[in-house]
């Protein structure tokens, strides 16, 4: 039998805001894993993201926004990656408002 997947973590405390509607948040992403899921680091605090796409074609980049995007209530558009496109240390900016 099928486990139920765990719930996303709440990330919005680990974001920075940086005005103008908008705020930051560093993950590290691990691509072919065995399921999606987000874990947060208890000891430093640090984001991990677990997908399942492979590292080719930008495939797991989606993967990461989509699920980026799910955990913090937002759509997909509200996500800019912006640093580490071929690094497994990304980047990404949060519009909070729509």
């Amino acid at each position: 039998m099928a486990r139920a997947p765990k719930p996303l973590p709440d990330l919005w405390p680990f974001t920075q805001p940086l005005g103008g509607g908008l705020a930051r948040l560093a993950v590290k992403v691990t691509p072919k894993a065995a399921s999606n899921r987000i874990e947060i680091d208890a000891k430093s605090g640090d984001i991990k993201v677990y997908v399942t796409a492979p590292a080719l074609e930008g495939r797991a980049n989606d993967a990461v926004r989509d699920l980026l995007a799910e955990a913090l209530k937002r759509p997909k558009t509200a996500l800019a990656l912006k640093a580490g496109e071929h690094s497994r240390q990304k980047i990404y900016d949060v519009q909070m408002d729509e």
